[in-house]
Order: structure tokens, then sequence, then C-alpha cells
């Protein structure tokens, strides 16, 4: 995963990401991007990763901006903020809006890859059950 940190430039991202393989010994890969600048939030950086099937990460982060844009053919989320004084790591109305959005990825087809991971790692396994189970799954 990239986490681009500087200003987008439209003519480094579609080289970089015109060198992004398809595949590995015959196996498929997807591929992400995690702006951490909020000049991403651009309707020409969705139009690159659209064209090359790249997922950009909704990041949950205090420090980087969250982009939530749809532009791959799954979708790949990082939820950082849990707290180690809330016993599920979010609150339920966090929770409840993580499954409102991925309930969102599944009924458009998506593919969804949710990452529980931050400083209050303690956390992340019940997390991860807290969200899963608003999911039924």
């Amino acid at each position: 995963m990239l986490a681009a940190r500087r200003r987008f430039d439209r003519d480094d991202i579609a080289a970089f990401l015109a060198l992004l393989p398809r595949e590995l010994d015959g196996l498929p890969l997807r591929h992400a991007i995690e702006p951490r600048h909020d000049s991403f939030r651009d309707d020409r950086f969705f139009d690159l990763c659209r064209a090359h099937d790249v997922a950009v990460v909704f990041g949950d982060d205090d420090e980087f901006p969250c982009i939530d844009a749809d532009t791959a053919s799954f979708a790949y989320a990082r939820l950082q903020r849990m707290r180690e004084d809330v016993p599920t790591g979010y609150d339920d109305a966090a929770l409840d809006a993580f499954a409102t959005r991925a309930r969102r990825w599944q009924k458009t087809g998506l593919d969804s890859y949710i990452f529980m991971i931050n400083g209050a790692k303690l956390r992340a396994p019940t997390a991860a059950l807290a969200l899963a189970g608003r999911l039924d799954i």
C-alpha cells in the first residue's frame, strides 16, 4: 500500500499507477492507495484510480483526511481510531456507521476488506467482532 503524503500531482500518480502489476506468477493482484493529503480529494485522482482498478483507502484516522470514494472493484478500509477506554474500541454510533458503509459496499457487489489497526491494538479483536455482529457475519 502506498501512503501518499504530498499534494496530488496527476502526472506522478498516473505514472505510478501505470507501473502496478496486474498479476504475479499468474495470481491476480489488487492495489489500494491511501492518500494522506486533502488535495487527493479530486475527481481527476478518482478517475485515475478507477482506470487502474485501484481502491482509495477509506482511512478513519485522526491525523490524515478520510477520503470516501468508490474507485475499484473492491473496498479497503483502515479503521484507526479505536480507543482503549471503550470496550469495543469504537462507540456504538461509529460501529453502526461503519456497518452502514460496509452494507453499501456489499449492495454494490464490492468485496470489502476492513482492517482494525491502531495504537489501541488490544481493542482490535473486540472491535472487529462488534462490527461483524452488526453485519451478521
